[in-house]
């Protein structure tokens, strides 16, 4: 995931982790395990919020695999 962007007049009110998680879910449809990002110090919080890991240079998080509908 590159560049996830909120409009200043829309942040804190949910739009960035409806599309992380929406890229998430897809990413584990299609079997992918790790994720990797780099975070703006704004944005930590939300994906640490989501399971990512803090790094010195990213962010990283190791996906369970989807279930079976």
């Amino acid at each position: 995931m590159v560049n996830v962007w909120t409009h200043p007049d829309h942040r804190r009110t949910g739009h960035a982790r409806t599309l992380v998680t929406a890229c998430l879910d897809a990413l584990r449809a299609r079997g992918v395990t790790r994720v990797s990002l780099g975070s703006s110090d704004m944005a930590r919080p939300l994906y640490a919020g989501l399971g990512f890991v803090a790094s010195p240079h990213e962010m990283t998080l190791t996906l369970r695999a989807a279930q079976a509908e």
